[in-house]
């Protein structure tokens, strides 16, 4: 694969921060999001099909935590669909490369555990980031784990679920958001297991683009952050490359698995070399 220099020379300094989305975990057949909205839509006495007329994934969510006080119910349910024991880590090469990136921090916006059960599996220790408390406590010499958008282990209010979580996210205004920011600064962010479909990802990379222009007093010869994706859009690329400043680079749609192993382990060589 042709990994752009500045990514290997990102990877060779340990200055590759990766942000890793729910298609990274795809091996494992976890509920997609078409299936969660069945699954609100029962939990709030619709029909999935009628829910749909009535708003998307997050409105459902919202009207769910409006009607029932809060999501600890449902959240409890999907902890169970999400973090089953019956899921073996070690079926997916691509989680248990992510401990050998040898990272400073790595971002999520999944719900699962499977980042830090790689990181168990392979024997690393890691901070796990939700609030800011867990900022306090976490030791520098470990990777962080931060989980962008909570995790079923938190409460309610880290938890970004609803719309109006969502919304609150994207303020930029938490001290995760603060975390991100300064990891932009001297980083290169990458992508991994998101797509161009996702409008919420592209609202935030915008964010994300513009918070940078403001920090910053030169232009950066090379992308701020790549993404990785399984199949090309020349639209995608082109406003990404001109609009985002966003590099993007292509997996082998033959087989999306083995060539993300491979590319996740190139990186590995030269952050290891």
């Amino acid at each position: 694969m042709n990994i752009p220099s500045p990514l290997i020379d990102a990877a060779k300094s340990r200055r590759i921060v990766p942000f890793v989305g729910a298609g990274f975990s795809q091996v494992f057949s976890l509920p997609t999001w078409s299936e969660l909205i069945g699954d609100v839509a029962k939990h709030i006495g619709f029909d999935p099909e009628i829910a749909l007329l009535y708003g998307d994934f997050l409105q459902l969510a919202e009207f769910l935590y409006i009607k029932q006080n809060g999501l600890s119910a449902f959240r409890s349910e999907l902890d169970k669909l999400f973090n089953s024991s019956m899921i073996d880590i070690s079926k997916s090469g691509a989680h248990l490369l992510l401990p050998t990136l040898n990272a400073s921090s790595i971002y999520t916006t999944n719900w699962d555990s499977l980042i830090e059960r790689a990181f168990a599996h392979t024997g690393k220790d890691f901070n796990k980031i939700t609030t800011f408390d867990d900022f306090v406590n976490a030791s520098p010499d470990k990777t962080s784990i931060i989980k962008f958008h909570g995790d079923f282990s938190s409460d309610d209010k880290s938890l970004v679920f609803t719309e109006s979580s969502y919304f609150e996210r994207l303020d930029f205004e938490s001290p995760l958001d603060i975390k991100l920011r300064s990891d932009m600064l001297g980083n290169t962010l990458l992508f991994l297991g998101y797509s161009f479909s996702d409008f919420n990802i592209r609202y935030m990379w915008f964010k994300l683009q513009k918070l940078l222009t403001a920090q910053r007093t030169t232009r950066r010869r090379d992308p701020f952050a790549y993404i990785v994706m399984a199949q090309r859009n020349p639209v995608f690329e082109e406003i990404c490359k001109h609009s985002r400043d966003i590099g993007v680079i292509f997996l082998n749609g033959l087989d999306v698995q083995k060539s993300l192993i491979d590319f996740l382990k190139e990186i590995s060589d030269h952050a290891n070399s």
